[in-house]
């Protein structure tokens, strides 16, 4: 019912032009300017306005009318002459329980990509709608200069579904709401480079979260103790070895208790690596290794181990990069839409 999604649109054209131009007009009013310069530290006069637009393109609304909806709000940007650069789109998919649900949710998903693709790659032009307010671009004017592909999972009721939302709720409130913003803001800026192994072809970003912490007022009860069960142990005359070697003992034995030893860390790598390569280490590289075009000989190899070693272990820096390498760009694997 993809075409429902579209007349409900051009039904409510002119409130959906009113509501952009209204939301736009707040968001560069000077309060708005002033508390995000002091809450990110952004200056909106040389920053462009961060707009992310969201839809669920499983479902025939969304999918259907998300690109019209990034097109209009270029033309707000446009008609009050604010950069139109930083419009991201992050489109979810997901399906439901039904079998009917599942089939219909992918081929839902599946057109709003191929008609991304073909506004991205510039097959066809943007044509607007004149009668109803919506201006036209000209070929090759992507509806998005990022958009997001994240996929919220498969055969979901709806508690799942609404659950499975969070992850992108949580991604717009860094973005929008924390100082890491502008730090996203920038990575983006910087890896809209095409990747070379899709040269030409368009490409989608996902994003995860993974929560980190660190055990603040656990690790400051704990050192409190420590400290005082230390003084009174001195107060006291008690014998307490705080030699180097009994604290590299100490700390190797709870190391070992811990399971941190470099054994079962190597093993844990082993088994984490396996798990995601579906082949033991050294066979996956191996692998690698054999199908990477060679750059010497087999005379040459066999005449001079030491460059063919050489050789092996940059070509495996090559693969997993330097340690030195902090430039992460957009992933080679990731799969043209």
């Amino acid at each position: 019912m993809r075409a429902l999604g579209r007349l409900a649109l051009i039904d409510n054209t002119d409130d959906l032009l009113f509501r952009l131009r209204e939301l736009l007009a707040v968001l560069i009013s000077p309060e708005a300017v002033e508390a995000a310069a002091a809450t990110n530290g952004i200056n909106v006069e040389t920053t462009p306005v961060r707009i992310f637009i969201v839809a669920g393109i499983s479902g025939g609304t969304g999918g259907e009318i998300v690109l019209d909806i990034a097109y209009a709000v270029r033309q707000v940007l446009g008609e009050m002459n604010l950069t139109p650069d930083g419009i991201c789109g992050l489109m979810m998919h997901l399906t439901g329980q039904k079998p009917i649900e599942v089939e219909l949710a992918r081929v839902n998903s599946y057109a709003a990509l191929m008609e991304l693709s073909h506004y991205v790659r510039g097959d066809a032009p943007y044509l607007g709608d004149r009668a109803h307010g919506l201006k036209s671009f000209p070929l090759g004017e992507s509806p998005f200069d990022d958009c997001y592909l994240v996929h919220l999972g498969e055969q979901l009721d709806a508690a799942e579904a609404e659950s499975a939302t969070v992850v992108v709720a949580e991604y717009l409130y860094i973005n929008a709401a924390a100082a890491i913003g502008n730090y996203l803001d920038e990575y983006r800026q910087t890896t809209r480079a095409m990747p070379q192994k899709f040269a030409g072809l368009p490409t989608v970003r996902t994003v995860r979260l993974s929560r980190l912490h660190f055990p603040k007022h656990p690790l400051e009860d704990a050192a409190s103790k420590l400290f005082c069960r230390t003084l009174l142990s001195r107060w006291l005359g008690e014998e307490t070895d705080h030699s180097e070697e009994g604290i590299k003992e100490k700390s190797g034995n709870q190391a070992t208790a811990m399971g941190l030893e470099a054994r079962a860390l190597n093993d844990q790598f082993h088994a984490i690596a396996e798990g995601l390569w579906q082949f033991e280490p050294e066979t996956y590289f191996r692998r690698i290794w054999a199908e990477w075009p060679q750059k010497t000989t087999p005379q040459q190899y066999q005449a001079s181990p030491v460059d063919g070693s050489n050789l092996i272990l940059s070509k495996i820096r090559d693969f997993l990069g330097s340690r030195h390498d902090c430039d992460f760009g957009p992933n080679p694997n990731e799969p043209p839409l």
